[in-house]
């Protein structure tokens, strides 16, 4: 059976290119909520992240800036 591809974007952050992945998402209080999985391209490194303020239906019209402060809060813990 074949799996569907989830959307994925690429980034980069601190020379480190990332490819971020949809895993889902929808509204919450404070409005959308998306959850992307960040994986380092080079490092073996991965981090789950939410990216705000886009429609899950939307994740193609997120910016690089906008991945790169969901990744950014991610990287730090600093999630909510």
């Amino acid at each position: 059976m074949l799996m569907a591809r989830r959307p994925t974007k690429t980034l980069v952050h601190d020379g480190e290119e990332w490819f971020a992945t949809l895993t889902g998402g929808g509204l919450c209080d404070e409005g959308y909520s998306i959850g992307v999985l960040f994986v380092a391209k080079t490092k073996d490194r991965e981090v789950f992240g939410r990216l705000r303020g886009v429609p899950p239906a939307h994740f193609d019209t997120a910016t690089a800036d906008q991945l790169r402060e969901a990744l950014i809060a991610a990287l730090s813990g600093d999630e909510d």
